[in-house]
């Protein structure tokens, strides 16, 4: 019998690693952020990996240090904020 042939894919496109989930050619570590559609559609499944060693994620809106961050860019920080506390994140939650 022939072991199975073993492929190794690398990829920093979350698209391209999602697709390649997709067709069942792997597994992916991403946010739940990056696979939400998917999760949502039944197309993927997201399992949280939980380690005490692993700190939250901290995402973070750089601008330049001598300008205010435009009404646009304070628009997207809230979609992102409100998107954290619809998947109950304590941090989100907290802040």
């Amino acid at each position: 019998m022939t072991p199975p042939q073993l492929c190794n894919y690398r990829s920093d496109n979350i698209q391209m690693i999602i697709s390649l989930v997709q067709q069942g050619l792997g597994i992916g570590v991403l946010t739940s952020l990056d696979v939400m559609t998917e999760v949502r559609r039944g197309l993927l499944s997201f399992t949280r990996i939980v380690d005490p060693v692993l700190r939250p994620m901290t995402l973070a809106l750089c601008t330049a240090s001598s300008r205010t961050p435009s009404h646009a860019a304070g628009m997207v920080v809230g979609e992102i904020e409100a998107g954290f506390a619809q998947l109950a994140y304590p941090a989100a939650l907290a802040g």
